[in-house]
């Protein structure tokens, strides 16, 4: 599904999200909303998210592809003997 809306804003500076995506993404009222601004040359974008319901759920498998071909069993050791260096 792939929606677009025109949002006005109001004198206050406040934007109001459209019911039916509201309903869709679960948010009520005082729920957390977070935004990220992306500006890349001469293109600025905002994506706005509800807050995860379990943080632990959203982040699970983030970045994953940078510990592809690391031992981490050895990467956590050296760390730890690191820590215990100083």
């Amino acid at each position: 599904m792939n929606t677009q809306a025109v949002l006005n804003v109001s004198p206050q500076g406040q934007l109001t999200i459209p019911k039916e995506w509201r309903d869709i993404l679960g948010i009520t009222k005082g729920k957390k909303i977070y935004a990220n601004l992306n500006k890349q040359y001469h293109t600025k974008t905002v994506t706005l998210s509800p807050e995860p319901v379990s943080w632990a759920q959203y982040s699970a498998g983030l970045c994953k592809e940078i510990w592809k071909g690391v031992n981490i069993k050895k990467y956590i050791k050296k760390q730890r003997a690191e820590w215990d260096e100083k």
